[in-house]
């Protein structure tokens, strides 16, 4: 999985210790500083020095609201629904928009659609499996 952008980006970590997810852009999750600063007492930038949030920390901030526990896959999916929400409210699981250039042939993911193999060129976030 290769995404190449210019945009700063916020980390999103995995399921797994040392794992990590594609990024959601900064513009998306920065109007958020104040909750993430509730939710953990800290600011973006050195969540973001630390690794980042996982998809429920994430989703929490995203949301406005504490952090609750959610099934990991759950979590994963409404983030980047909502984030694929936020940066193109039309999206309609075939359009993309997002600032990254998707080169590698695995799954991408937009809202609740699935969509396979090389999307070049369209913003996809990839579900590594």
């Amino acid at each position: 999985m290769v995404f190449q952008t210019t945009e700063k980006t916020f980390p999103i970590m995995g399921e797994r210790v040392g794992t990590n997810l594609p990024p959601i852009p900064w513009a998306v999750i920065e109007p958020h500083e104040l909750q993430a600063q509730r939710n953990h007492t800290q600011t973006l930038e050195r969540l973001a020095q630390r690794g980042g949030l996982s998809c429920t920390e994430a989703l929490a901030v995203l949301e406005n609201r504490n952090w609750k526990p959610m099934q990991f896959e759950e979590a994963r999916r409404q983030l980047y629904a909502l984030v694929e929400a936020r940066l193109n409210p039309h999206c309609d699981g075939d359009e993309h928009f997002w600032p990254f250039d998707y080169s590698s042939g695995d799954t991408c993911f937009c809202g609740d659609y699935y969509l396979q193999n090389n999307h070049r060129g369209r913003v996809c976030v990839t579900v590594a499996r």
